[in-house]
This record gives C-alpha cells, sequence and structure tokens, in this order.
C-alpha cells in the first residue's frame, strides 16, 4: 500500500524491532560585513556549459558541543549566469525556530563582475513565516529569513555565510539526510560533522564517488572531540526528470546521527505518543459521540477513523515534529490539529477510552529508511504514526490522515 503524499512504500514497526520484524508490508543579529573592494575575488569568466549557475564551492558544518548546543554552519559560493537562479538564489530563505534558536549572518554580499563587494542592507533581511506551519500557534516561534541580494546581473557571484545556534536539550539528537549535488553544478562540496568523542556518530555515504573522507581528533576545553569531513569535487547539475529515481536514490548521498541505534528512535517516538494518550473525559466524550452507540469493535475502530481523517488538521511538516514534540490528547483535540505524532495520540486515546486494546506504530519511508545493521535512522526516514488496534477480527491499522490501512 502507497501514501498519498509520499507515493512511496513505507514499513512499520511496533514499540520494539522485534515485534517490527514481524510486521513489513509494502507499502526535510546580523552583522552586515561593510562596504569594500574584493581582496583575490574569484574571476568573471563566462558560462561555457549552459548551466544557469555554479557552485563555486559549498561548505556545511555541524558542530555538537559538550554541553549539547548544536551549530549548524551553511557556507556558499555561487556565481550566477543569467536571471534565471535568481527567485531560489537570489532571495533565499533560511528557517529557524526564532524562540529557541539563534541565527547568525557572518556573510551575505555580491561580488559584482569588476570586482566590487555590494553587501546585503539591513532593510534586506526579511522575516517570514514557514508555508507548511504558518498560522498555527504550536508552530509561532518558527520563522523564515529572506535574504535578498542587491546587485543581480549577469557573473555575479552570491556568497552567505549563516549559522543556526540551537541550545541544549531542544533537539534529541542531530542528524540529517543530505544531497551533495545540486541543479546547477557544484565545483567543491564540503561537509563536517565535529561531536564530543563520547557520543557516538553512524554516518553513510552513497552514490559518491572520489570522496575524500577525513577524521581529525582534537579537543575543546581539554575534552577530546572528532571532526569527520567529506570533500568532494566537481558535482555536474542534476535536475532530474519527470520520470527521474527520487534523489535518494540517484545522487551523491550523506546521512548522519548521534541517534544511538534504531531501537532508540522507535522507542523515543512510540513513547512520546503513548505518554500523550491517556484517554481523559473530554476524549472519551468525542470517541462516544463519534460512535453513536455501535457495539462492534470493527465499526468503532472504523468511525473513529473516518471521523478525524475527515475533521482533523494535520500539519504534515518535518518542522512540526523535529523535536518530536506531542502535546496531550486532550489539547490536541481542543486546537483540532496537530503534527503526524499529536494526531495519533488522538486516535489512540480515543480508541482506549472505548475499551479497546490499541497501540502506536511507526511508519518509515522504506525509499529513505536504511535497514543495514549499524546505521542509525535520520528523519527523512520518519514518515509517521499509525495506530494499531486489536478487535476480534485481527489487527486494524489506523493512519490519522489516511483512515484504516491494510
Amino acid at each position: 500500500m502507497q501514501m498519498n503524499r509520499l507515493r512511496r512504500p513505507f514499513v512499520h514497526f511496533g514499540a520494539t524491532l522485534a515485534a517490527a520484524a514481524a510486521m513489513v508490508c509494502v507499502v526535510g543579529c546580523a552583522t552586515t560585513p561593510a562596504m569594500a573592494q574584493a581582496s583575490g575575488a574569484p574571476r568573471m569568466g563566462m558560462n561555457s556549459s549552459g548551466d544557469d549557475a555554479v557552485f563555486l564551492d559549498w561548505e556545511q558544518r555541524w558542530t555538537l558541543d559538550h554541553d549539547g548546543t548544536v551549530h549548524r554552519r551553511n557556507h556558499y559560493r555561487v556565481k550566477l549566469f543569467n536571471s534565471r537562479p535568481i527567485r531560489r538564489l537570489g532571495d533565499p530563505r533560511i528557517a529557524y525556530a526564532g524562540g529557541q534558536e539563534k541565527l547568525i549572518f557572518h556573510s551575505a554580499q555580491a561580488i559584482l563582475p569588476d570586482g566590487s563587494v555590494l553587501p546585503v542592507p539591513d532593510y534586506s533581511f526579511n522575516e517570514v513565516g514557514p508555508d507548511d506551519v504558518a498560522g498555527w500557534p504550536e508552530y509561532a516561534n518558527w520563522r523564515e529569513s529572506v535574504v535578498s541580494f542587491s546587485g543581480i546581473e549577469p557573473g555575479v557571484i552570491l556568497e552567505l555565510d549563516y549559522e543556526i545556534v540551537t541550545p541544549p536539550g531542544v533537539l534529541p539528537w542531530i542528524d540529517a539526510d543530505i544531497r551533495l549535488d545540486d541543479a546547477y553544478p557544484v565545483n567543491k562540496r564540503t561537509v563536517s560533522i565535529t561531536v564530543p568523542n563520547s557520543v557516538t556518530l553512524h554516518h553513510q555515504i552513497d552514490h559518491a564517488h572520489n570522496v575524500v573522507a577525513t577524521e581529525e581528533p582534537g579537543q575543546t576545553d581539554g575534552r577530546p572531540i572528532t571532526t569527520y569531513e567529506w570533500t568532494v569535487k566537481t558535482f555536474a547539475g542534476d535536475r532530474g526528470e519527470p520520470q527521474s529515481q527520487p534523489w535518494q536514490q540517484r545522487s551523491p548521498r550523506l546521512r548522519f546521527s548521534t541517534c544511538p541505534d534504531k531501537a532508540t528512535w522507535v522507542s523515543r517516538i512510540v513513547d512520546r505518543v503513548d505518554r500523550s494518550a491517556n484517554p481523559g473525559g473530554a476524549v472519551k466524550a468525542f470517541a462516544q459521540a463519534v460512535i453513536e452507540g455501535e457495539r462492534d469493535a470493527g465499526e468503532r475502530v472504523r468511525k473513529l477513523a473516518k471521523k478525524v481523517k475527515e475533521s482533523f488538521n494535520f500539519v504534515d511538516s518535518a518542522r512540526a515534529t523535529r523535536e518530536l514534540s506531542c502535546r496531550s490528547a486532550k489539547n490536541v483535540l481542543n486546537t483540532n490539529y496537530g503534527n503526524t505524532l499529536e494526531s495519533a495520540a488522538l486516535l489512540l486515546s480515543a480508541f482506549r477510552s472505548l475499551g479497546l486494546t490499541a497501540r502506536p506504530v511507526v511508519s518509515v519511508d522504506a525509499i529513505a529508511w536504511d535497514a543495514s545493521d549499524g546505521v542509525a535512522p535520520t528523519g527523512s526516514a520518519f514518515s509517521g504514526v499509525l495506530v494499531r488496534v486489536d478487535v476480534p477480527e485481527g489487527a486494524v491499522f489506523v493512519h490519522p490522515r489516511l483512515g484504516v490501512v491494510k
């Protein structure tokens, strides 16, 4: 069976991996630099490949401090040959949780064809709400900083260097699923992760050749750390075709995670949903009103599944589940919206309030998921939470957004 949104098969897991193995289905304070003349500015050659733009260099760096602070830094220089890439590269958007995280701009400037430097002016940094979570009070702290570059013309080089700092205790772990190439050519790509030696880093690289991988020991505050770095030169642009495989199957890809293992990943999600699903009077009243006196257990399940599917507002965004946040079923019912964990908690609580045996089940995207031993999953593999309900006819699986699934 395929998920409507992803149109990809998924595999689902119960509270333990052992149980999961038996249930396999087919089935992502700015300081503006002063105006200056570039020293050693890159030469402005004309485009000879027919591409609209090219990344001259691109670095992404993650650092996990000993106290749990996370630094994510992204620095690139991209050369434009015409106006087609302006929407994406001339006005990039940077998402961050404004109430928790700090966004720092280290550099934002245009290097003009004559070598002069035009910094992005203060009035060209603007904040907006991300489309996928805007309008929902629970996610009101999410922001997107829109950086509008000046001096756009053929041959200009846009340089952007920013850092997002996340304080300790916000993220359960750090992970990423990174596409190393781009729709435009990339001359040099570097990704690094620095973690304390007490933290296990799982990493996997696929579909990439001529990768230079290094591990560099070091110290911060007298305590040992290790920096893992991958450098690749020269990626051709890959925009994909309508019938192309998903980028995870065709593009150079790097995944990493500090989650200890798959069992921890699954159990943490299951536990968050389970703890939020304690039945209460409001949820029981809601469930009783939906089933309208129905006595058959299977029909009770189908009626509740149909009601939630048709009337609940689903916030289907990775940002909403990044921290594995899950409000109580009562609060979710009162607001009538929630993320994928919260919608499952509401269903789970409703089923339990009727005396049915139910438990949460984690579903994963079979394309992003890697079943190999020693590879911890990343957030990109998470595809939602289902609820398994045991009725006399057998187990029934309910997806909050899709209803009863087989």
